[in-house]
């Protein structure tokens, strides 16, 4: 917007301002003022027409600075000459003198800034050219590292190939041969041996690759300063890296032997100690330190698939031994238990023929003394009656012996069959305690009953077998406990997961007691704890020897009542008496 502030002068101007004027300054009333609001002089001159009013001065103009859209300042002129155009023309050139003054300026500012921003360019493409160097050569370092872990990686699926392939071999003839060509999947070689030492320490080729199938290699050889190449190994016990054999001073091979550039050595080691060694050649190019690495990590899991496969081979024959002995021990077993089946079967015709054998005139010698016994001379004379009362006495042991073989007889074929009814335990035991009276009291031992059997339910049993079972299981009890000794005999209800519901019988003594290698074969005929050559024609007498069907025959009738019977005992101990204790399962009436 153009401004300007218009003071008088003498005259008048002819050429009108802009309308877009804008009074800056106003001299009114003899002062001057900044007006509040714009006068409205949009038509005619700046002096109003007629005379010029005494107390108004119109002599200054203010020009805004402009030109092609372009401000530059203001410009103040006091008036001068009446036409306006001249202020104009002046403000056209000084517009035009500033403007290309600051033309001027700015194609120099312009000419520093491009000189600035070419400095700044070349500093730029330098540092550019330096940066591109250093990625090229970042690069460059990268992409072999990444080629090197490449190789570390396909070299380690490589070793974790061959070890699973190592493992899966069993076989230690094949296993040598296996581990050259594996290991040349893992590290690339032209030549290969694996030594392995022998039982006197002498290493020995065991497989060999890159040579002929059948090339004789028993004068191999490799020396360094006129030391075998194995033994500097082997007392170093690490890896041993040739680069270049021929810079090596004193460097020995067989002449037959290509010449190759380098070698690698690797021990094998067992327990602390080298056992063998992988030797390994390239013809033009060297190993490296990587490459001894990879070597000797495969080294590793080569000797435990050679130690896995010795162990394997040896547990084989040791199975193989095994089973021949096993075979041959069951044939002798089963040998055996055919003659031992021979011999029980023959120990049970013997007793059964010897029973009947013995019934007959035993009857008849039992039938005489009964006579002899009422005969008035006898009874008269006192040595004859003691006589006869002996020779009575023997012959009902004689005859309850022939009645327990004859009862293991019918056992033995499974001739008896129990009658089985309701049966009550606490008469069946009364019974059996009045019958031992006298025995008791010439040994001075006691058999308690305790009083809740009387509140045992009924068995279901046949009465005169389990007495008979009972009583085998008492006169054990009183012969193997001391004189003085005691017998408990309790019974309580159970539920046997096999029996079901059923009465536990408890006979337990005050005795010498049972070995426990002992408590399962007591319960077979003919066997005796004590000593075979003590016998005694007492049925109770302590420690007295008798046939050996007792408990076989308690046994075997609990067997068919459909019971269990066994024993506990801490041992047997003839001066602590640690005692024995017998348990019968008989089950309940349902």
């Amino acid at each position: 917007m153009s401004c300007f502030t218009v003071m008088s002068a003498p005259g008048s101007i002819s050429s009108p301002p802009p309308e877009s004027y804008k009074l800056l300054l106003q001299y009114d009333e003899n002062k001057f003022g900044i007006p509040k609001e714009k006068r409205s002089l949009a038509t005619g001159g700046l002096v109003p027409h007629g005379k010029t009013p005494e107390d108004h001065r119109y002599d200054a103009v203010v020009m805004p600075l402009t030109l092609a859209s372009n401000r530059f300042g203001f410009m103040w002129a006091e008036m001068g000459p009446a036409d306006w155009d001249i202020y104009v023309r002046l403000k056209n050139l000084l517009s035009s003198a500033l403007l290309r003054t600051m033309l001027v300026q700015q194609r120099e500012q312009a000419k520093k800034e491009v000189e600035r921003l070419l400095n700044e360019a070349r500093e730029r493409a330098v540092e550019l050219a330096r940066a591109r160097d250093a990625a090229e050569k970042a690069a460059a370092k990268n992409e072999k590292l990444y080629e090197s872990e490449q190789a570390r990686r396909r070299g380690a699926e490589a070793l974790a190939r061959s070890s699973r392939q190592l493992s899966s071999l069993t076989t230690i003839e094949k296993l040598p041969q296996q581990i050259l060509e594996q290991l040349q999947a893992v590290l690339p070689y032209d030549r290969g041996l694996l030594f392995i030492e022998d039982v006197n320490s002498r290493p020995q080729i065991h497989a060999h690759h890159g040579f002929e199938v059948d090339a004789d290699l028993s004068g191999f050889f490799l020396k360094v300063n006129q030391l075998d190449f194995y033994k500097a190994v082997a007392r170093k016990g690490e890896t041993l890296l040739v680069k270049d054999s021929k810079v090596v001073e004193n460097w020995e091979q067989p002449a037959w032997l290509p010449k190759d550039r380098s070698w690698l050595g690797v021990p094998l080691y067992s327990k602390s100690k080298v056992i063998g060694l992988l030797l390994l050649s390239r013809a033009l190019s060297s190993f490296n330190d990587d490459d001894g690495l990879m070597a000797t990590t495969f080294a590793m899991q080569a000797i435990v698939a050679l130690e896995n496969a010795r162990l394997y081979n040896e547990v084989t024959s040791i199975n193989q031994m095994m089973e021949r002995m096993v075979s041959q021990r069951v044939e002798e077993l089963n040998a055996a238990y055919k003659n031992l089946a021979k011999h029980d079967q023959n120990k049970s015709v013997f007793i059964q023929v010897a029973a009947h054998e013995l019934r007959t005139p035993l009857t008849v010698v039992l039938g005489y003394l009964g006579m002899l016994q009422i005969d008035p001379l006898v009874q008269n004379n006192p040595a004859l009656s003691q006589a006869v009362e002996g020779v009575l006495q023997g012959s009902n042991r004689l005859q309850q012996i022939v009645t327990s073989m004859l009862d293991v007889a019918r056992l033995d074929s499974q001739s008896i069959t129990p009658h089985t009814e309701s049966v009550n335990l606490s008469l069946i035991l009364r019974l059996i305690h009045k019958d031992f009276m006298e025995d008791l009291a010439n040994r001075g031992q006691t058999v308690s009953i305790e009083d809740a059997i009387r509140d045992i339910p009924p068995l279901m049993a046949d009465s005169d077998l389990l007495k008979k079972a009972l009583e085998h299981i008492i006169v054990n009890a009183i012969k193997f406990t001391p004189d003085g000794g005691s017998i408990h005999v309790s019974a309580c209800v159970v539920d046997d997961p096999h029996l079901g519901r059923c009465a536990e019988i408890r006979v337990k003594d005050s005795g010498i007691g049972i070995d426990a290698e002992h408590h399962k074969i007591i319960f077979e005929k003919l066997y005796q704890l004590g000593k075979v050559e003590l016998h005694s024609s007492s049925r109770a007498s302590y420690k007295g020897g008798g046939a050996g069907l007792g408990l076989a025959i308690a046994s075997g009738i609990v067997k068919a009542l459909h019971g269990s019977v066994w024993v506990e005992s801490e041992g047997q101990d003839e001066e602590r008496f640690p005692g024995s204790t017998f348990f019968i399962r008989i089950p309940l009436v349902k």
